[in-house]
């Protein structure tokens, strides 16, 4: 959490953090980024979590920063629901890969979960596109405010993913430093499926603006 300023400060100070990390790890704001520091880098992402509220799901948007050092990995996040449960379990059953790979494949693994996580957001806009499909052929007086929020929803998925893509790529760079060159394929692989996300992204987005322009012009006919 970095709800508590002070306890971040302190571990700041225990794990020797640079006082620009501490800020930025406060900074529920920053933009997705990797940055290399004297004895760790650096990770920002924004990780998006399907919430269902009187009967529609949406994603909720936060950021998580996080510390690779050489034997250490630090999460922090904005609240308590995050997208990790299944890397906990991991983590707590003896034998599996992340309890014999180092703090970089903790990272990735992490990082991945993040990811699958978009594409689950995605799946869900997918499904709504076809719903709306239907209601802007049937001329539905709503289609048009429906479709606008669908818009604007693929437009904040896109504003997250697409800086985690550059925030991937920085990290790949790190082969050698912080990255092991047997995590490496598995990083790659990450960044593989955000580029999907980001081209399925604009797919839909072309989509949903020519439903737009459909309905439109199905109603002034």
């Amino acid at each position: 959490g970095i709800h508590e300023p002070d306890r971040v400060v302190r571990l700041g100070h225990i794990f020797n953090l640079h006082p620009l990390s501490v800020e930025d790890i406060l900074n529920p704001s920053s933009r997705a980024k990797t940055e290399a520091y004297d004895g760790y880098v650096y990770v920002v992402l924004k990780m998006a979590c399907l919430r269902t509220d009187n009967g529609k799901t949406f994603p909720r948007y936060e950021q998580v920063s996080l510390v690779l050092g050489d034997t250490f990995v630090l999460t922090f996040q904005e609240y308590d629901e995050d997208v990790f449960e299944e890397v906990r379990t991991r983590l707590r059953t003896s034998g599996t890969r992340i309890r014999r790979k180092g703090a970089d494949y903790a990272t990735y693994a992490l990082i991945d979960a993040i990811v699958d996580n978009y594409v689950m957001v995605l799946d869900d806009v997918g499904r709504r596109v076809e719903e709306l499909e239907e209601h802007a052929m049937q001329l539905d007086n709503s289609a048009p405010f429906r479709l606008h929020s669908l818009r604007r929803e693929l437009l904040t998925l896109r504003k997250a993913v697409l800086p985690a893509r550059e925030s991937i790529q920085s990290l790949l760079r790190e082969e050698g430093t912080w990255i092991d060159t047997s995590t490496q394929p598995f990083l790659r692989d990450v960044y593989d499926h955000v580029v999907q996300v980001i081209d399925s992204i604009d797919i839909y987005r072309d989509i949903v603006s020519s439903l737009l322009d459909l309905h439109l012009s199905l109603s002034g006919n």
